[in-house]
């Protein structure tokens, strides 16, 4: 599976209309780490 781009996933994120608390909450990802990927904090997210 080819890994998404920072920008892939913001375009996908705005198509379906999620916000980072909804995509945490689906993720079981923690917000602020959500927050740190979109902002580019995190470079190399896994």
């Amino acid at each position: 599976m080819d890994m998404m781009s920072i920008r892939q996933l913001e375009e996908r994120k705005k198509e379906l209309g999620y916000t980072n608390a909804m995509i945490a909450e689906k993720s079981g990802v923690p917000l602020s780490t959500v927050q740190k990927v979109f902002c580019g904090a995190t470079r190399h997210p896994r």
